[in-house]
């Protein structure tokens, strides 16, 4: 693919960084006088990382175009209703036998979808949706000079090959097994609406049926409303209905980075995001798959993004009177994390950068991560991974320089964990994740992946080897500044104002371990 670079060969002792890298890194790494590429010697051996896990048996690729005016069958029916014709000579009104063609057609495809998908007749749905084209094309014929009644008849026929193709993406999937006795043949279509792959769904595990509680107002962002929901089963999840297009309600770092509004496909994008957190090997992300859940709001069933409850709070909180996002406490005053929580908090925070930049996440603010913090314990979860693997974003070391509306910290992580190193430098794109995300998202949203996540290898093996850290409460950075961890992620920065941070601790931790008076 041509607007990505070449994997280069490494040389012992050389640099394996962009020229803007290079800029970067030794920027960052000015303050302690050391030069952030290999100059000599041997590298330390890469101990090679168990694998990611196999690959789920998903469609080789995205059938985007099942969305593209996909209109319900009611708003059809009341495109082509809306003007029946009239009767001159009898002096009232009557619906045209062009018009009760279409309508009978859109009854029929109705009763065959409706059927569940075990026992649904696809071939006659095939036929039908053939049928109800062929009775718009006559309608159109005989209202031709009518611009309402022809633009109606061509959504129909739009809807109809829409529907072909959806169902087509229905036949093939190859975990149809999987869900064929749980959905209706409609509710399958859904899904393939929104480029969904039957191996993400566990509609027989979570729907309506097996839940035992639901709150239906749990949470809710800019974008998004959630409920959560204990199952039979012992889980509790977090349900998120998912679109089929984010027309109108589109975040403006969502279209800068290229994802397409008319088919967002937000939920493949979290499943993705949770494949490249398997293969660093570090459970920041939460696990997820499709359900089904009653939409307290319409009282129809409703296809959406399951996600295991993260614990722990947001580290930025909204005021219900004002509305003003502030900073939350996450310890009491005077009483702060032990040695031991200080060193995974930065080691999960960093995971989470990593994993952030390869997968372009641009919405990383103070509420869409949580952090628990319990005696040495702690749990970093990146949640609400929506914008993400844009077409438009290649390069991994991105900033509100290049995206106004990007709320994750800007830059390349300066360290790197020694678990995270090794897999990323054993792991191969096109081996360990192409395989993953093909069917999760459009070719140019994988060709762009593909380039974040090489530019992000090459970053972690131009690292000198005392940038990878194996023990964050033991290391420091090379003499004469001697920084520890914490202290070097501060002077690396907020990110406010710069194209380079400390990352999520740099930007949300530092000051208040200054403040404690333990950076």
């Amino acid at each position: 693919m041509s607007d990505v670079q070449e994997k280069p060969k490494r040389k012992r002792g050389g640099s394996l960084v962009s020229r803007v890298q290079r800029s970067w890194s030794d920027s960052v790494l000015s303050m302690i006088g050391r030069s952030s590429l290999l100059e000599s010697g041997e590298e330390p051996p890469v101990v090679l990382a168990p694998p990611p896990p196999p690959t789920p048996q998903r469609p080789p690729q995205l059938v985007q175009e099942v969305s593209a005016r996909m209109l319900t069958f009611d708003e059809l029916a009341d495109k082509i209703g809306h003007r029946p014709h009239k009767d001159r000579l009898g002096g009232h009104w009557k619906r045209s036998t062009e018009y009760k063609a279409v309508r009978a057609e859109i009854t029929a495809v109705n009763t065959l979808s409706a059927a569940s998908l075990v026992d649904g007749d696809l071939d006659g749905l095939d036929g039908q949706l053939d049928a109800l084209i062929a009775a718009a094309g006559r309608y159109r014929a005989q209202h031709k000079k009518n611009n309402d009644k022809t633009g109606a008849a061509d959504d129909v026929v739009a809807s109809a090959q829409a529907q072909k193709l959806a169902l087509a993406a229905v036949r093939a999937d190859p975990a149809f097994d999987q869900v064929k006795h749980h959905i209706t043949l409609k509710q399958a279509i859904e899904c393939k609406q929104r480029g969904m792959a039957f191996a993400d769904c566990r509609f027989d595990l979570y729907n309506d049926t097996n839940a035992e509680e639901v709150d239906d107002a749990f949470g809710s962002g800019m974008a998004n409303s959630v409920a959560k929901i204990e199952y039979a089963n012992g889980d509790t999840l977090v349900f998120k209905g998912e679109r089929v297009s984010d027309e109108g309600v589109q975040l403006s770092a969502a279209s800068a980075i290229g994802i397409d509004a008319k088919a967002p496909h937000n939920g493949n994008r979290n499943i993705a995001t949770l494949a490249v957190a398997e293969l660093l090997g570090q459970p920041i992300v939460p696990k997820v798959c499709y359900g089904m859940h009653t939409n307290p709001t319409t009282g129809e069933q409703e296809i959406g993004l399951l996600m295991t409850m993260a614990p722990g709070k947001t580290i930025t909180t909204t005021d219900p009177v004002t509305g003003v996002k502030k900073r939350r406490e996450m310890w009491p005053p005077g009483n702060p994390p032990s040695a031991t929580a200080q060193a995974k908090l930065m080691e999960q925070l960093t995971s989470l950068d990593w994993s952030d930049v390869i997968t372009g996440q641009m919405d990383r603010h103070g509420g869409n991560y949580m952090v628990d913090i319990n005696g040495d314990e702690v749990t970093v979860t990146g949640i609400d991974n929506d914008v993400c693997f844009g077409a438009q974003q290649t390069d991994p070391n991105a900033n509100k320089g290049q995206y106004f509306s990007r709320t994750t910290p800007p830059g390349m992580p300066p360290l790197i964990d020694k678990k995270v190193y090794d897999r990323i430098i054993a792991s191969d794109f096109d081996r360990d994740l192409r395989p993953k995300l093909a069917a999760l998202m459009t070719a140019a949203e994988v060709t762009a992946a593909e380039s974040r996540f090489n530019l992000s290898k090459m970053h972690a093996a131009g690292l000198h080897p005392e940038y990878v850290v194996a023990d964050w409460t033991a290391w420091r950075s090379p003499a004469p500044a001697q920084l520890t961890a914490k202290a070097f992620l501060k002077a690396a920065g907020t990110g406010v104002g710069s194209d380079k941070s400390g990352g999520l601790f740099g930007r949300d931790f530092a000051a208040a371990f200054e403040r404690e008076g333990i950076l």
